[in-house]
């Protein structure tokens, strides 16, 4: 983590670190995936063998590939998923920032038409190395969604198979040309904005090139420097909805210097229907209810309309109770 200290906390959920721990009962690595997300609003989580790193390493090689394109072919990728018509399929933000988004991310089908889109005469490279990434994430997910489930005591089978079967992913591929940097002289620049994410739960990676900070709950901004083996958690608008208040959003920002081009990837979850509080977590006397259900798709144009309101007051205007 170099020599910046992070206080953020750092989960071990790899295989080899589950089986270890499978003797002792899962329900402390459980809880530590609750008490973090409701500290922070984000953790690290150590997810992959040393091998799978090195895999990792081509995705980014890929990135660097697919966004050294020319703009009239990366603007073919259009939203494909006519329940969420406010999202662009690609975006050109500034000169030095850009961004693709994949939607249904995790079916072989979504990589293999955008593969084909992009490159005309087949990538068989690219579609094999981001199904088995994107496939990788998918498992991620779902099992930081089940401990989190286990930790409130939401142990319900049909109520978890329900929630994942009604997900959906999307897929931000983001690129930052900042060798296309117009100001030599400004040593440091925004990359993005401070922001929450408007789905449930995302799942951020990066090419080692540091940029991602997040606001601590004094204020202060924490630089973001990836563990080995490591991915970012970070809980977004639509699960402090269902964690009843429990869980802040974790605010977010990118901010670049020197000359290094960053690429990074970001796995984000949303309910296809309604977000809506389970009644354990409405059942307390200290956590009356607090939101009413809402439309996940309903809510996105409302966000990117409202996007740099802080999240709390963002998400009582659409949906307090």
């Amino acid at each position: 983590m170099g020599e910046i200290s992070c206080p953020i906390p750092v989960i071990d959920l790899s295989e080899e670190s589950m089986n270890e721990a499978a003797g002792n009962g899962g329900i402390p690595r459980c809880n530590q995936v609750r008490e973090a997300m409701e500290e922070f609003g984000c953790f690290f989580v150590v997810y992959g063998s040393d091998s799978e790193m090195m895999k990792r390493g081509r995705v980014f090689h890929l990135l660097k590939e697919l966004f050294d394109l020319p703009i009239e072919t990366k603007m073919k990728n259009v939203n494909s998923n006519p329940e969420i018509p406010s999202i662009n399929g690609y975006n050109r933000l500034s000169e030095i920032h850009e961004n693709a988004n994949l939607f249904n991310a995790t079916e072989p089908a979504t990589i293999q038409s955008f593969a084909h889109l992009m490159w005309p005469s087949g990538n068989p490279n690219f579609c094999e190395t981001f199904e088995t990434y994107t496939k990788r994430l998918l498992e991620l997910h779902n099992l930081i969604t089940r401990m989190l489930f286990e930790s409130y005591g939401i142990v319900d089978e049909e109520y978890y198979h329900s929630h994942i079967n009604s997900m959906t992913y999307i897929m931000s591929l983001t690129g930052y040309k900042t060798s296309n940097k117009v100001d030599q002289e400004k040593e440091k620049f925004v990359g993005l904005r401070p922001h929450t994410d408007s789905d449930l739960i995302s799942i951020l990676d990066q090419n080692g090139v540091q940029g991602l900070e997040v606001k601590a709950k004094d204020g202060t901004w924490i630089p973001i420097h990836f563990p080995p083996s490591s991915f970012f958690v970070i809980a977004s608008d639509a699960l402090l909805v269902w964690s009843n208040g429990r869980i802040s959003p974790c605010v977010h920002r990118v901010i670049l210097e020197g000359k290094e081009d960053r690429y990074s990837i970001g796995m984000f979850s949303f309910l296809k229907g309604t977000v809506q509080i389970p009644h354990k977590l409405a059942d307390h006397p200290h956590y009356p209810l607090k939101f009413k259900p809402f439309d996940h798709f309903a809510y996105i144009p409302f966000y990117k309309e409202n996007k740099y309101l802080p999240a709390e007051e963002r998400i009582k205007m659409f949906c307090g109770a």
